[in-house]
């Protein structure tokens, strides 16, 4: 489950790269539909999480919720089977789908933390007890040492759904605390393949808090990894830059502007989400606006007005769209629609194939 919580004029919330489910409703079910045609496990529980996400995006919580349910169930009538480890870990992401459920309501966001701090003991390698799963230790270990359950995977869902649960929630002291413990936390892990949230953290609440960064710190990065968080980094220091009372802020809010749209190395290579790239120059496009420097604003929505993967983030294309002075773009009319009876049908049918094929 996904979405963007706007913060004034940081519409994008955390920047760090992460990867993104399709946002409309049309590709999502083309995907669901490919997803089916597989008879390989994993595929069928892809294409059970992302109905749950329709389900949830079009209104239908408490399908979305028995969806997951219902993936969990068939996961343990694999027990003792061959292919039951597999199952297990393949339990664990209906399991977060529930959890992110409650994260998006204030009265069980509480619910939803704890929920995930329980997910911990599994990137330390231990057992743990989930609302409707149980590992024991012995199970994660050997799951583990078989390349089944991923830490960084797990570990990055930590701490991407607590501070994003915190930060929708706008409960910044407890964000920037979690934030702080997860930076201490599984280092072992290497920096390329956690998510950059944490780190990212304490500059998306209050950059003028942090110590002084300049450009030059891009030249000095020790990664590409590291040059990207950097980068980040940046584009706050310049939005609470623009947004100072005096001029000496607003005059360094325009020298990072200047010197980030001339920087667009950071912004090579592969990212788990093509939009990622994108949402950062749209947010460095809105402080050149802050910091009078119009004719960088411009160019930057230009550029991203033409850029093929604009459409596909809403809130990207919302944005570049006000900016240009440009209509919304127009909602298909059945966005919002129920999820297709017959594709609902024909997933918990094969769901309950697995069921009566395990009795």
């Amino acid at each position: 489950m996904g979405g963007t919580t706007n913060h004034g004029e940081k519409p994008f919330g955390f920047l760090s790269d992460t990867r993104r489910p399709p946002s409309g409703r049309a590709a999502a079910l083309r995907t669901v539909r490919e997803l089916l045609g597989s008879r390989e496990p994993g595929e069928l529980y892809r294409a059970c999480n992302l109905l749950a996400l329709l389900h949830f995006r079009t209104g239908a919580p408490e399908e979305a919720r028995a969806l997951c349910r219902d993936q969990i169930a068939y996961a343990r009538a694999r027990r003792g089977t061959a292919l039951g480890p597999r199952f297990t870990v393949l339990a664990l992401q209906p399991q977060v789908n529930l959890i992110r459920l409650k994260g998006y309501a204030p009265a069980t966001a509480d619910e939803a933390l704890r929920d995930l701090a329980a997910l911990e003991p599994l990137v330390s390698g231990h057992g743990t007890e989930l609302p409707d799963l149980a590992y024991d230790t012995a199970t994660v270990r050997r799951l583990t040492g078989d390349g089944l359950l991923d830490r960084a995977v797990v570990r990055n869902i930590v701490v991407q759904d607590t501070l994003q649960i915190l930060r929708r929630h706008r409960r910044d002291a407890q964000l920037l605390a979690a934030a702080a413990r997860f930076c201490d936390l599984w280092t072992d892990i290497p920096a390329e393949r956690t998510l950059q949230h944490a780190q990212e953290a304490p500059w998306l609440v209050d950059a003028a808090a942090q110590p002084v960064l300049t450009p030059a710190a891009l030249d000095h990065a020790s990664s590409p990894t590291a040059a990207r968080l950097t980068y980040v980094r940046l584009l706050h220091a310049a939005a609470a830059s623009a947004a100072s009372p005096d001029a000496a802020g607003r005059d360094r809010a325009r020298g990072l502007v200047t010197a980030l749209a001339e920087r667009r190395d950071a912004l090579g290579g592969p990212f788990a989400s093509p939009a990622t790239p994108l949402r950062w120059l749209a947010q460095l496009a809105l402080t050149a606006g802050r910091a009078a420097l119009p004719g960088i604003a411009a160019a930057l929505f230009g550029e991203l007005a033409r850029h093929a993967e604009t459409p596909a983030d809403p809130v990207l294309d919302g944005v570049v769209r006000d900016r240009l002075g440009r209509p919304p773009r127009p909602v298909p009319p059945d966005e919002r629609a129920p999820v297709p009876a017959e594709l609902a049908a024909t997933v918990r049918e094969r769901l309950a194939d697995g069921l009566r094929a395990a009795a």
